[in-house]
């Protein structure tokens, strides 16, 4: 039957239906029988309607190499810096069973390997920066060594520690503990040199007495009151 107008409506055949719409199980011998069936066909095709969408998969990365970091160094902003640049696209879980530590676990031993070795190695920088603040007890020995002998060399070269070992043990015949006669004494160093402050001159009275005890302790201490025991000033 020709429609109103004389002019027979398009229909397809089953090969360019099958092409426009690939879609199995679909009755085209039935479907291309309609009136304008292959208009729609067109328009469907030329619009999109008939596209399928294919969503990636989901991925199947198991994350089995674990690194464990404490809970100071994982509030550090390089951490994560760290973890995001060694998990590469692969990416990274994070998990946190216990409080006292965080789990970043990778995909590879390789990834888990470098870093831990990373976070070890920050956590010694860190730990040298903070040895650093804190005085050396060797150096410091060694300071006071350098002091105590700049000492005995000036009072022995202006015949000073003389006068100051007998100011010492003169006061010390009338009082059992350190601190006075050590006082007294250092007025003879501060006559001396007054550009000497108080605090250096009464450590300045310790060494000098220190250094006479060790080669004549048995003359220093006869006569002298309170215990044998040469308390410094600090």
């Amino acid at each position: 039957m020709v429609p109103r107008g004389g002019v027979e409506p398009p229909t397809l055949r089953f090969s360019e239906a099958e092409r426009i719409w690939p879609i199995k199980g679909l009755a085209f011998g039935k479907l291309e029988k309609r009136a304008g069936f292959g208009l729609w066909m067109a328009n469907a095709y030329r619009f999109g309607m008939g596209r399928i969408t294919r969503y990636p998969s989901k991925s199947n990365t198991k994350y089995l190499h674990e690194v464990r970091v404490g809970t100071y160094t994982v509030d550090q902003a390089w951490l994560w810096e760290e973890v995001e640049r060694v998990a590469g696209h692969a990416g990274y879980k994070k998990r946190s069973r216990f409080w006292a530590c965080t789990i970043i676990a990778f995909d590879t031993k390789e990834k888990a390997d470098k870093l831990e070795y990373q976070v070890r190695d920050r956590r010694e920088y860190e730990e040298r920066l903070e040895a650093k603040k804190r005085p050396c007890p060797v150096r410091i020995r060694y300071e006071e060594a350098a002091r105590a002998q700049h000492v005995v060399i000036w009072s022995l070269s202006t015949g000073i520690i003389r006068d100051v070992v007998r100011t010492y043990r003169r006061e010390r015949g009338d009082c059992s503990t350190h601190g006075m006669p050590n006082w007294i004494a250092s007025n003879v160093i501060l006559a001396a040199a007054p550009t000497i402050d108080r605090d250096r001159a009464r450590e300045m009275v310790d060494q000098m007495l220190a250094w006479v005890i060790a080669r004549h302790g048995e003359w220093f201490w006869t006569g002298l009151q309170g215990d044998q025991d040469l308390k410094l000033y600090a």
